[in-house]
Parts: C-alpha cells; structure tokens; sequence
C-alpha cells in the first residue's frame, strides 16, 4: 500500500485548526489579521511514497509594519535576502502539557496511523499555538518580552537577520535606546567590514525617522 503527498495533505485537511485556512499544497495553516499574519506549521519529513514523520509543529507570527519594512529595505538596497521566509517571530512548540511527543515518532502511512498522530497534533496546537498567538497578539507585547531575553534565546525567536528586525520592533515600540542599538549594530558590521549590512542598517534607520 502506498501512501502519497495527497494522502497526506487530504488527512491534514481534516484537522484545520478553527479560525485558520490551510495553505494550498502545504502543511501550513494561516490566519490574517489587519495588522499581522499567524501561521501554523506541521513541519515533517516525508518518505512518499511509504510515509510522513511529524518533526514539530512550529508557530510564526508576520507583523505587517515589521515585515513591510523588512522587505522595503532589502528591496530598494538591492541586497539579497539570506534567511527565507522566518517570519517576526518563530517557535517550535515543546513541551506542551499533557501531549505524548513520543508518538509524533510514528510513521503516518495509512488513517489509522494519521489519527493516532492526530491526536497530539491537536492537543499542541489546542494548548501551545492557541496561547502563543493570544499571548504576542501585539508587537508592544513583543517588545516587551524579547527585551528580557538573553540574545542566544533571542536569535532563536526573531527571524533573521535579527539586529534588522529588532532595529525595526525598537523603533516602532518607541524604545529610548533606538539610537544607542542602531550605532551598535552599524559598529558592528563596520568591524566586520559587512559592506551590505552597514547598508541595510543606515537605509532602516532613515526609513524609520
């Protein structure tokens, strides 16, 4: 018996988070807001045409203003985007209460087997990206929380490159040490001798003035 891509993205059909559209050909789910994207990942590696393994379910959130002023830099500087499509924030979702990640190890070939797996993928999404979501609804909230971070756990949370989209969340959020971080990051990449990323950095900051 054979278990193909559209075995796999039928089943996931049937356990589209509520409030969130899936995203065609894709095992992403998004909902949009008028300032902000949520996205949902099953992320998975597949063996089609045998099987799928859950890897995680990852959440991300787009902040417009943040994400519009990202790509205008990156687009008007002609500089090349390096990172893909990270979103403001991500997170892999871990730890959640109650959920058995041992059976994300199953190998989803069949209903039976996708049900099973099912289960926990509900349970996560029910009780990790629901809350997440609630929880970074605003960028001020965002703001907030990433300035407590330690920065390995921060680089791990903003998507890249983070010193840009921070620049840009310190700005928005009327952080009195803008300038102060700005000088740093552009220092920074001076004694890198990063020609680009002195670019992208001072062109952000005459956006943002």
């Amino acid at each position: 018996m054979t278990y193909n891509k559209e075995d796999f993205y039928k089943h996931v059909a049937t356990i589209v988070p509520k409030g969130f559209n899936m995203v065609k050909d894709s095992c992403m789910f998004e909902r949009l807001f008028s300032d902000r994207k949520e996205i949902i990942h099953f992320s998975h590696n597949d063996y089609f045409p045998h099987g799928v393994f859950i890897k995680g379910v990852i959440v991300k959130t787009y902040y417009n203003k943040v994400e519009e002023l990202m790509m205008k830099a990156f687009h008007d500087t002609g500089i090349e985007r390096l990172h893909g499509d990270t979103g403001t924030i991500t997170q892999l979702l871990t730890s959640i209460e109650d959920v058995n990640y041992q059976i994300l190890d199953t190998e989803i070939s069949n209903n039976v087997t996708f049900d099973i797996v099912a289960i926990e993928l509900k349970k996560i999404v029910e009780k990790g990206a629901f809350p997440f979501f609630e929880y970074y609804k605003t960028l001020q909230v965002l703001y907030e929380e990433t300035e407590k971070m330690e920065l390995e756990k921060m680089a791990d949370f903003i998507g890249q490159p983070l010193p840009f989209r921070r620049m840009i969340i310190k700005k928005l959020c009327n952080d009195p040490g803008y300038n102060d971080y700005y000088r740093m990051v552009v220092d920074f990449y001076r004694s890198e001798d990063s020609k680009d990323d002195v670019m992208l950095a001072e062109y952000l900051n005459r956006l943002l003035q």
